[in-house]
C-alpha cells in the first residue's frame, strides 16, 4: 500500500490480514439488496443465518426455478438448459444473472472480502 506523506489512515486498515476471500454474490449483510433481504428472511424462518454460501445457493435456486418455468411442460435436461438459456438477463432482486446460448456462467460479478486478525470481515 502506498500512502502519501501526511495522509490520515484508518487504524483498522493496519490490522494484520488473515485472508483475502473473493465472493461471487453480494454481501449477505446488505439488506438493501432485495435478494439478500428475501433469502435472509427465508433462512431466518428456519433458524439459520444468511452467509455467502447460503446466499449463493438461494440465488441459484431462484434461477433454476425460473429456468424450469421456462422449460415447458415436458421436463428433460435439454428443456431445462433451453429454459435457462431463454432467461437472458434475469434480475433475482438487485443481482442480475445472464444466460443464453453458450453463456452458462450466469454472472461475472465479484467482490473481495478481507478477514482481519480480529475475525471481522471488511469490504
Amino acid at each position: 500500500m502506498t500512502v502519501k506523506r501526511g495522509a490520515k489512515i484508518d487504524p483498522a486498515l493496519l490490522l494484520p490480514i488473515i485472508k483475502f476471500d473473493p465472493q461471487v454474490v453480494p454481501n449477505p449483510r446488505e439488506v438493501g439488496v432485495a435478494v439478500v433481504k428475501e433469502c435472509g428472511e427465508s433462512l431466518k424462518a428456519t433458524g439459520a443465518t444468511l452467509s455467502y454460501t447460503s446466499l449463493e445457493a438461494c440465488i441459484a435456486a431462484k434461477v433454476l426455478v425460473e429456468g424450469i418455468r421456462n422449460a415447458g411442460k415436458t421436463l428433460t435436461p435439454q428443456s431445462i438448459v433451453a429454459g435457462l438459456e431463454s432467461l437472458g438477463a434475469y434480475d433475482t432482486g438487485g443481482f442480475v444473472v445472464t444466460f443464453g446460448k453458450g453463456a452458462h456462467h450466469g454472472s461475472k460479478w465479484t467482490d473481495l472480502s478481507i478477514l482481519s486478525c480480529g475475525g471481522t470481515f471488511r469490504h
